[in-house]
């Protein structure tokens, strides 16, 4: 009974550290220039390493959140929006 016990409890541990996967995430708000926010304008952020991509859209109030990225980077922001020049920032 305690063999069995024990390699229950190996086995619980060995499989919470596998278990610990870590992400990352951006928010912001995108404004024009005249303050105003911008709904629906599409983000999209770029891991230059891999080339992977991660889009979002604003919200009414411009605001916008990215989930599920990989932590680290460096990571390239794309925001466009219809009638304007699509901006990008780096790293």
């Amino acid at each position: 009974m305690q063999k069995i016990i024990i390699i229950i409890l190996l086995l619980f541990i060995t499989t919470n550290s596998f278990a610990q996967i870590t992400t990352s995430g951006i928010k912001g708000n995108v404004t024009a220039t005249d303050k105003k926010q911008l709904f629906t304008a599409t983000i999209q952020a770029v891991l230059e390493t891999t080339g992977e991509k991660y889009t979002a859209i604003t919200q009414a109030n411009g605001n916008f959140i990215l989930t599920n990225m990989k932590s680290g980077g460096p990571y390239t922001i794309i925001t466009s929006y219809s009638g304007y020049k699509a901006d990008t920032l780096q790293d």
